[in-house]
């Protein structure tokens, strides 16, 4: 499913916090029983959306509970994630915890096979739940040509009100293991001192 143009990643590193989002980011979001949004469930419902030839990926995070920083300070969550499979870079920018998130990393051949296990468990479904306290996400598979496919999270998918579409969605427990995945290559780099290697992979 092409993303809307009019929710594309810089417009959703640049919103407020969603009022279906009201709680801490850093929380495991809390979760309502799933709503089936199409009892007809399409041929693609549990199928991998990262495919062999993909060429990379953007994954966007953006709102949930406010955000705190280490004086106690309000910051609005926002962290976009890029991965570029010819070059093994991922890349992280934005704001955590009120401060910038950015880092930067060629993963090794071993954190590649580990990511790339992690993206296989992303599958397409059309069951989405109505949670809470987590950033609205949006998981985009970049192929050939420019081809582009968004996927929402399931997080609020379910929400009445809440405009996500009919899908396919991607699980958002899936999608927080692999933020956290990344967050781990990530962090080690921009902890590094001088950039230094790391098991991840070299920093850049």
């Amino acid at each position: 499913m092409d993303f809307p143009g009019a929710r594309t990643l810089v417009p959703l590193l640049l919103l407020a916090i969603s009022p279906v989002a009201a709680c801490s980011s850093t929380a495991a979001p809390a979760r309502d029983e799933p709503a089936l949004l199409d009892a007809s469930q399409p041929s693609d419902a549990g199928t991998t959306v990262w495919q062999a030839d993909s060429t990379g990926f953007e994954l966007a995070a953006s709102g949930g509970a406010p955000d705190y920083g280490p004086d106690g300070a309000i910051c609005v969550y926002s962290v976009a994630w890029r991965f570029d499979s010819a070059s093994r870079t991922l890349t992280r920018a934005g704001q955590s915890a009120c401060q910038t998130a950015d880092a930067a990393v060629a993963l090794g051949p071993t954190a590649t096979a580990a990511l790339e296990a992690q993206l296989t468990k992303l599958l397409a479904t059309y069951t989405g739940g109505c949670g809470a306290d987590g950033a609205e996400t949006v998981f985009t598979v970049l192929g050939a040509a420019g081809v582009q496919h968004s996927y929402s999270d399931t997080l609020y998918a379910g929400c009445p009100g809440f405009d996500a579409g009919a899908g396919p969605f991607v699980d958002d427990e899936a999608i927080v293991e692999l933020t956290s995945l990344l967050d781990g290559f990530l962090d080690a780099c921009k902890n590094a001192d001088g950039g230094g290697r790391v098991d991840a992979g070299v920093c850049m």
